[in-house]
């Protein structure tokens, strides 16, 4: 399946396929929860390029283990990553490429970020929403 997936993406990218990176890139198809929470928890970075997202739920994932997350700056996504995550204004591989650079060094220098990651990703935990919105579906019937 690895093969299949490489094959697809050289011939997509034909820049990635005669570089150095084919041997690092893997396209994993689908995985289970438990692996991808492995995955994200151990990530250099979470990179998330989207145009088109509905809430971001990948995004407050990656972050609920103290992972970078660079993103785009569309969509919801400024909303979820907050002022902790790192943005591209840009789909330009060259642009991309920098603040993939940027988003890691500064990481890697500042201590205090994994935390602040963590704990913006708290008000995304679902167990807190679905009590909240317990209680407004309860305070709205009382008007019924």
């Amino acid at each position: 399946s690895r093969r299949r997936h490489t094959r697809s993406l050289c011939d997509w990218s034909s820049d990635v396929c005669s570089s150095d990176l084919i041997d690092r890139l893997i396209l994993s198809g689908p995985i289970k929860e438990s692996e991808k929470f492995w995955l994200l928890k151990n990530a250099s970075l979470f990179l998330f390029p989207s145009l088109a997202e509905g809430f971001g739920i990948p995004v407050a994932e990656a972050m609920s283990v103290g992972t970078p997350v660079l993103t785009s700056n569309y969509t919801s996504l400024p909303e979820i990553a907050g002022k902790h995550g790192y943005y591209f204004n840009s789909f330009e591989p060259d642009e991309m490429l920098d603040a993939m650079y940027y988003a890691i060094h500064d990481f890697n220098t500042n201590p205090d970020k994994k935390n602040q990651l963590i704990e913006r990703s708290n008000i995304f935990d679902w167990s807190i929403a679905s009590k909240k919105y317990i209680k407004i579906y309860n305070e709205l019937s009382k008007y019924n």
